[in-house]
């Protein structure tokens, strides 16, 4: 039995709107629902909890996608910083299931693939993230100028889902809880407490939505 956790909480603060970019239709559904409907179809997930903004929770919309979802367990708030987001869905996760997946809401293009690839791993490891590789020229920037390359350094970006042992997550989150802000992912706060992270080859689509990606929103919907 496993659980997965959609975070839709965060403020959207690059695409300058006062809605979520979450709740913004791209191909004839709000982004969010893409990721709703690829874990209501994967077999080997049973439950979903889905964490919003806490002034878009509401019995009229929670009902809407339950009709559309049944998966979808309940929807909660999400809090200041992801992690606390994160653990807010995860308290909510039923005591049976021993495997939480994480995925962030503004990826899409996740697939079924991936999402089996990430639970087989992580039943192996115990924690598993899927990641893809940078390619060109890696530059750090001080103050609006050039402050150096990262030559022949191999980069790579985190994905998501991100698979976990459920129990153990929420055991660290705890000891951590006062510090969330400083945490960027969940594997970050596994390899801080010196337990090992599995990492395997992502999907070159599932990526967040882009800047020309949010421009085509927005000017679909002007």
């Amino acid at each position: 039995m496993i659980s997965s956790i959609i975070v839709g909480a965060g403020k959207s603060k690059r695409f300058k709107s006062v809605v979520p970019k979450i709740f913004y239709n791209l191909h004839g559904k709000k982004i969010i629902e893409y990721s709703l409907e690829i874990f209501q179809k994967a077999d080997n997930i049973n439950e979903i909890i889905l964490v919003l903004p806490s002034k878009y929770i509401d019995t009229k919309r929670f009902k809407t996608l339950k009709k559309k979802f049944c998966k979808l367990k309940c929807i909660v708030p999400g809090g200041q910083f992801r992690e606390e987001s994160v653990y807010n869905g995860l308290v909510h996760c039923s005591e049976q299931n021993k495997i939480v997946l994480i995925h962030d809401g503004a990826r899409p293009l996740v697939n079924i693939p991936l999402i089996k690839k990430v639970i087989n791993n992580t039943k192996i490891y115990g924690a598993c993230i899927p990641v893809y590789e940078i390619f060109g020229s890696v530059k750090t920037i001080k103050n609006n100028f050039l402050e150096k390359t990262l030559k022949d350094t191999k980069l790579f970006v985190a994905q998501t889902p991100q698979g976990f042992n459920k129990d153990l997550l929420i055991s660290l989150m705890e000891k951590i809880k006062n510090n969330f802000e400083i945490f960027p992912d969940e594997s970050s706060i596994f390899k801080y407490f010196g337990y090992k992270v599995k990492v395997i080859s992502g999907n070159a689509e599932n990526i967040k939505i882009t800047i020309k990606d949010e421009f085509k929103i927005i000017n679909k919907i002007l």
